[in-house]
């Protein structure tokens, strides 16, 4: 093969790795803050197959909707 084809392979290898990464790196997404659920954010069983709730979890539960429902909107705009 000649040097110019060898050039020319040379540039096109580069520009599909560079085209790779920048591709890549666009999907990379932010990451997910861990969420730890204490005691007093807890679900009982009740004897007749009901469950109990405490305030806080419902509090703790509509903040997690809200918040996923503000993500889907800043996804669909």
């Amino acid at each position: 093969m000649t040097r110019t084809g060898k050039k020319w392979i040379a540039i096109l290898l580069m520009v599909m790795a560079w085209g790779s990464l920048a591709s890549l790196s666009s999907c990379a997404g932010k990451t997910k803050p861990v969420m730890i659920v204490s005691a007093d954010r807890e679900v009982k069983i009740l004897p007749n197959g009901n469950f109990e709730v405490t305030p806080f979890w419902v509090q703790e539960q509509y903040d997690l909707s809200r918040s996923l429902i503000l993500q889907l909107r800043e996804c669909q705009k």
